[in-house]
């Protein structure tokens, strides 16, 4: 049987959201609407980074490892870690754009955030 080999390459992609000409004069303009949502998105990274941290925490003391088995408590250490590094690397780049209405950073990030966030069923 053949095979074929399939590389995956990434879409050619120019950033031209922020240095568009309607913006050549003040900028992207921030509204309320922005700040409000800049402001959920970074309450929310709050939130996961918080309480992931707090769960890695509780379950690797030593009060609480008796309770729990060394194979769950790894599972869960996992799953939390994981949670956390979504946390840091996704939601917290999403902050400036919601407030901007623009993406202002370089095509790399954008596809790594692209990368990280979808899922790969999709």
């Amino acid at each position: 049987m053949n095979h074929k080999v399939t590389i995956l390459i990434p879409p050619a992609l120019s950033n031209s959201s922020c240095s568009h000409p309607r913006y050549a004069t003040s900028g992207p303009p921030i509204t309320w609407g922005s700040v409000t949502e800049a402001t959920i998105v970074l309450l929310l990274t709050v939130g996961i980074c918080g309480a992931n941290i707090l769960v890695i925490i509780v379950i690797n003391t030593r009060r609480y490892s008796k309770y729990i088995h060394s194979q769950p408590r790894y599972l869960l250490t996992c799953l939390a870690s994981n949670d956390l590094a979504v946390g840091l690397l996704v939601t917290s780049v999403a902050c400036l754009p919601a407030l901007l209405r623009c993406w202002p950073y370089s095509d790399i990030i954008c596809q790594i955030q692209v990368s990280l966030s979808c899922p790969r069923g999709t």
